[in-house]
């Protein structure tokens, strides 16, 4: 009796383990182009898919999210207090480092300064010693100045000059010349021209292909010149049912000013429990269907809810993986308003 109930105690445990084993087993192995993805259903037991859609094609935004569009989490990230206290510590010890220094740079210019004057007075007093008396001037003017006797000056004799009476021209007079009045042109303002735009940053948007409820073809540029929030979901995914009412909010308190795209990912679901999940909740916010994986594959869905937010010209701004909340919701539709 003792052995049956160890074994009845152990069996739950030990399924447990061979679940996640094989989860992580076909993680490691799985194929190539093919997604394993995990969900948790309502009765609490987990269940491994391989997602068998075809794997997308390469194109310029195929590594969508990029690394410049912010993920909204539920929590804010804040600063990393370990790189604060490093540059403090940093700081003090460049300070310590200058302060120890500073009495031997002190001490090195001291002695500079004390050194030089000495050094010019040895110099002076060489120079001293290494000329010779000069002699004096006035011998030397007296020994060779010659004896000159004065010679004697005859006055100049002065002729005056012929003068001739001045002959007076009358003033030539000129007309005046008038000046035209100046005239300045008139100014001429140039049209104003407006600067281009600089490039943005942020990744345009990639467009796909889907389908509504009534099977016509739609596509996401089709919904341009507003903001649009994008969501992937399945039936089977609780998140996915858990964060669908503040979407239906949202899209009823903003009709008309932003767009609601809900993308079923019926490559791995199907229409008709979609439809259900719908019907039973009296969702309004309107539902598209992806049958053939062409918007999962082209933003590169695994995981399930994903949400993106577009902006009216078509560009990616934020996107967030996993269910969100009613704030989340809303600080991403605040981005792209």
């Amino acid at each position: 009796m003792n052995k049956k109930r160890l074994l009845l105690t152990l069996l739950p445990t030990s399924v447990l383990v061979i679940g996640v084993v094989l989860a992580v087993y076909f993680h490691l192995n799985k194929p190539d182009g093919k997604d394993i993805i995990v969900a948790e259903k309502d009765d609490g037991t987990t269940v491994v898919m391989i997602d068998n859609s075809p794997a997308p094609a390469k194109n310029e935004n195929s590594d969508l999210p990029a690394a410049n569009v912010p993920e909204l989490t539920e929590f804010e990230e804040t600063e990393n207090e370990d790189t604060t206290v490093t540059a403090k510590e940093k700081d003090t010890e460049k300070k310590s480092v200058e302060e120890e220094t500073a009495p031997v740079s002190e001490a090195i210019t001291q002695k500079k300064s004390v050194s030089k004057p000495e050094a010019v007075k040895a110099e002076t007093r060489k120079a001293e010693t290494s000329t010779p008396a000069a002699k004096k001037p006035s011998e030397t003017t007296q020994s060779k100045a010659p004896e000159t006797e004065p010679a004697e000056t005859t006055p100049p004799v002065t002729v005056p000059p012929e003068t001739e009476p001045p002959v007076t021209l009358p003033p030539e007079t000129e007309p005046a010349v008038t000046a035209p009045p100046e005239t300045t042109p008139p100014e001429t303002t140039a049209p104003e021209t407006t600067p281009p735009k600089p490039p943005r940053e942020e990744p345009v948007a990639p467009d796909f292909t889907v389908y509504d409820i009534n099977g016509n073809a739609v596509k996401l540029s089709d919904y341009l010149g507003k903001p649009v929030v994008l969501n992937f979901w399945a039936s089977w995914c609780a998140p996915c049912r858990m964060e669908m009412p503040d979407f239906n909010e949202k899209h009823i308190e903003l009709s008309g000013e932003v767009h609601f795209l809900m993308v079923n990912v019926t490559s791995i679901d199907t229409k008709e429990d979609a439809k259900k999940v719908i019907a039973d909740n009296g969702y309004s916010f309107p539902v598209f269907f992806d049958p053939d994986a062409e918007a999962k594959n082209a933003y590169g869905v695994t995981a399930f809810p994903t949400t993106y937010f577009i902006d009216a010209e078509g560009y990616l701004i934020a996107y967030a993986r996993g269910a969100i909340s009613a704030a989340v919701l809303q600080q991403g539709i605040d981005m792209i308003r």
